[in-house]
């Protein structure tokens, strides 16, 4: 409740007619108080008989009809509003700051005595802030301390006597991250803790108080309070280099194709980066930077220093552009006849330029008389039918080997190499003579060293150079009776 200054000075005539007792009809030295909210008919003073009741108080016309004097009784006629309050002559509004006279005279004529009255302004109102929704934008680069807004000049009291000084607090909203560390009467909000639009958060809603003072007169019979809404919007600041969606990306394209010329490749995820700082999202631009690294998604207004890096895996397709190659177009190995089957005889090999399913391959042989078989994996040529390994029968095969591509469906091959087989004898027939038995007539006088006869004999193994068919000696190992060798 506040006091308010305006003082009415009521004054009444004095009794000057004998008999009237000393000390009646007079001056009142202490204030009446009045609130502005005191209905009509409040009581002011109440008069005895030695004030002249009939006569109407003198007062300033402005005045004149909130008082009345009724059955001895000085009153309010009129409520009062100190915030608009009005004149009695016209009704336009008026500061009511000045004093006021009421005369009433006394009974017998005279002087005149004197009432002091004071309106007293009620705490009716809470503060307001005008406006009630405060909005401000401020970047997450901005330093700790530093003021953001001042509240204190928007906020109003229509109570008439407010002292225009308030309480002003963040009831709630600010995380911590704003404070009035200026003192509460000043309003004015700093920044506490770090912001980051980034991570967070990037607007803040916060409710502000206004609180009359407690202390203060104004503030009776209770302090008000209102309140508004403080909107902080942190703005993104340039202190994030782009992000790339992903940590590496792949790209594949077939080797020699020459429709991958002059044209966009997309790569696996679709290469993707953004500004980190995603308020800015400044327009990023992208550039190679070597042949293992995918460089300079970059900021087109910081080139050189908002720079991010990433992998990109660039794999080059195998064309099936190549039939598998034999080692050697002729083969020549030599096995003993009669080898045993599975008897190795050699191995052959072959390559294939490309890669992969492409470049595997099969080993296949073509040999008409089925002595020789060859592994389709490994290329080994082995015997097969030993009993057609007969160096007496035939000397050597000549049979074909090629590679031919398993996994394609081209099924690429590669020109057939001929392999030729010598077969080398082995010692498996024994000398034959050419009868069975021989008959020779000889002269009993015949001297020694008569020829007499000729056995003739035969050896079945082709290879004579190497001794296996060559008759190295003829012996006589059995005699008849009485014939010596």
């Amino acid at each position: 409740m506040a006091v308010h200054s305006l003082i009415l000075t009521v004054s009444l005539l004095l009794l000057t007619a004998a008999g009237t007792a000393s000390g009646q009809c007079s001056s009142s030295p202490v204030p009446k108080e009045v609130n502005e909210t005191s209905p009509v008919g409040t009581v002011i003073e109440v008069l005895d008989s030695s004030y002249n009741q009939v006569a109407t108080p003198t007062i300033d016309a402005v005045y004149a009809c909130y008082f009345e004097l009724v059955n001895s009784t000085l009153r309010l006629k009129r409520q009062f509003n100190l915030e608009n309050f009005t004149s009695c002559v016209d009704d336009s509004t008026v500061t009511p700051l000045s004093p006021q006279s009421i005369q009433i005279g006394c009974s017998g004529g005279g002087v005149t005595a004197t009432f002091l009255v004071r309106l007293v302004d009620v705490n009716e109102f809470p503060p307001t802030f005008e406006p009630n929704v405060f909005r401000v934008n401020v970047s997450e680069a901005i330093a700790l301390g530093t003021s953001i807004i001042q509240l204190n000049s928007y906020v109003k009291d229509k109570d008439f006597s407010n002292v225009r000084t308030f309480n002003i607090l963040i009831v709630s909203g600010s995380n911590n991250d704003f404070g009035m560390n200026s003192g509460i009467t000043s309003g004015i909000v700093t920044v506490q803790r770090a912001l980051d639009y980034d991570a967070g958060p990037r607007q803040y809603v916060m409710n502000i108080s206004a609180a009359d003072l407690a202390y203060e007169s104004t503030s009776l019979p209770v302090p008000l309070t209102g309140y508004a809404t403080l909107i902080v919007d942190v703005q993104d600041a340039d202190d994030l280099s782009p992000v790339f969606s992903e940590s590496s990306y792949s790209l594949y394209f077939m080797e020699n194709d020459t429709s991958y010329l002059n044209r966009s490749l997309e790569t696996s995820p679709v290469l993707l980066a953004r500004d980190g700082d995603i308020g800015i999202n400044q327009t990023i631009n992208y550039a190679i930077e070597s042949g293992s690294k995918l460089d300079n998604a970059y900021q087109t207004d910081k080139p050189t220093s908002r720079i991010s890096v990433t992998l990109c895996l660039v794999t080059v397709g195998d064309k099936n552009d190549n039939a598998p190659v034999m080692s050697s177009a002729v083969y020549n190995v030599s096995v003993a006849e009669n080898s045993l089957i599975n008897t190795y005889v050699t191995a052959v090999k072959a390559s294939d330029a490309d890669l992969g399913e492409n470049a595997t391959f099969i080993f296949l042989l073509n040999d008409t008389t089925g002595a020789f078989q060859i592994d389709a994996n490994s290329g080994l040529v082995t015997v097969a039918n030993s009993a057609l390994l007969d160096r007496e029968a035939r000397s050597s095969f000549i049979i074909l080997v090629w590679a031919r591509e398993s996994l394609t469906p081209e099924k690429f091959a590669s020109p057939a190499s001929q392999l030729t087989v010598n077969l080398i004898d082995v010692n498996d027939n024994a000398p034959a003579f050419n009868a069975s038995s021989y008959a020779f007539v000889v002269s009993e006088d015949a001297p020694v060293g008569t020829p007499i006869g000729a056995v003739f004999a035969t050896d079945g193994d082709a290879d004579v150079a190497s001794g296996n068919g060559r008759i190295g000696r003829y012996d006589i190992v059995w005699s008849g009776s009485g014939v010596s060798a």
